[in-house]
């Protein structure tokens, strides 16, 4: 930016520099050379300023638009991030009410063991492509090994203990970063 001002500043110099070497006889006192010196200084140097001023306002127009972009970024990442927590969090609330019906149920208990399955790999996947920064790497590798775990026996009262325990510590990390 200040290099266009520099330059600014030198191109007028320069026009003042090239009118007086013209005409080096001095000040003059009478009024039509005073007022030919002003239509040449205004004829010179307004084109100067004017593309000065257009320079300017494409680059004020750029710095503009890339913060544009990555406030769009941030909004995006936010946007991802919020809606992985929001499905890892009501996969896991569908876990818990799935492993609470399957003792209740006999009849049903493959399929509650495959729909509690179907849960661990939606929490293992968003767990995985959660954006960064959004808790530390060692509660969502924790999450996504817990979700393994469950996933592999599905039944397993200690694995879903084992998970909620991971779920809690991945919230309590979203908390602490959000503050």
């Amino acid at each position: 930016m200040k290099k266009y001002f520099i330059r600014l500043f030198l191109f007028i110099f320069l026009s003042l520099s090239l009118y007086f070497m013209k005409f080096h006889n001095g000040l003059s006192e009478d009024s039509n050379d005073w007022g030919n010196f002003g239509d040449y200084i205004g004829g010179v140097c307004s084109v100067i300023v004017a593309i000065f001023a257009i320079l300017f306002s494409v680059k004020v127009s750029e710095i503009c638009n890339s913060i544009n972009v990555a406030i769009s970024k941030d909004e995006q990442e936010n946007n991802k991030r919020e809606k992985c927590i929001d499905r890892i969090t009501s996969s896991y609330e569908d876990i818990a009410k799935l492993f609470s019906q399957y003792n209740m149920n006999n009849e049903n208990n493959n399929q509650i063991s495959l729909l509690i399955k179907s849960k661990c790999r939606i929490i293992d996947y968003y767990a995985k492509i959660l954006p960064q920064p959004t808790t530390t790497e060692e509660c969502i590798t924790e999450l996504r090994n817990k979700a393994h775990s469950l996933y592999n026996a599905p039944t397993s009262g200690k694995s879903l203990e084992e998970l909620s325990e991971a779920y809690t510590d991945f919230m309590r990390g979203l908390f602490i970063l959000e503050k």
